[in-house]
């Protein structure tokens, strides 16, 4: 019996890995005040257990992004899917119908953010300096009016791990993997 495919997939996210880290500063600053109560500093004088609660709050949201992604899986004999979350080994997600499957495709996007002008106080937030670009895999249905299932979206980098997994799917589901490339 064939088992389920599952990948074991986690996004290297700049921003995610800087907001764990401001998250944990947070939470240790908040721990040190939280041990200054008594002190002749006064700096903790009167804060009761805030600091303490704030601290093992900042904690477990770092924790949490940490320790969780999202992924997708195929029970192929079971003909099945799912996108699910993972923490600490427990997945939520429910599985769905996996209709017949006639390709696995990898395919480059590209889009651009628009802007309208009444969004020019965006301090520079919101303006990429150009289009984003990022690779989709997907499976391709046999059902011609059917959308396409959507496995993954990587960055425009990640290019190899893109072609890595359509590859093991397609092998997975024995059907024609397919690359459509950046122009």
């Amino acid at each position: 019996m064939l088992a389920p495919f599952e990948t074991t997939i986690f996004y290297n996210n700049n921003l995610r890995s800087l907001i764990i880290v401001v998250l944990t500063a947070g939470s240790g600053l908040c721990f040190f005040v939280a041990s200054q109560v008594g002190e002749p500093t006064g700096v903790g004088e009167n804060q009761g257990p805030l600091p303490v609660l704030l601290g093992l709050v900042l904690l477990c949201i770092a924790g949490y992004l940490l320790f969780s992604f999202y992924d997708f899986a195929i029970d192929g004999p079971k003909r099945r899917y799912r996108h699910f979350s993972s923490f600490f080994g427990l997945r939520f997600g429910r599985w769905l119908e996996l209709p017949p499957v006639t390709g696995v495709v990898m395919k480059y996007y590209s889009s651009r953010i628009a802007v309208s002008e009444s969004a020019n106080d965006t301090w520079g937030i919101w303006e990429p300096a150009g289009p984003q670009k990022f690779y989709i895999v997907m499976l391709s249905l046999e059902q011609v009016n059917q959308k396409s299932i959507i496995a993954f979206k990587f960055p425009f980098r990640q290019k190899t791990q893109a072609a890595e997994i359509t590859t093991e799917i397609a092998s997975y589901l024995a059907v024609e993997p397919r690359f459509f490339d950046a122009p």
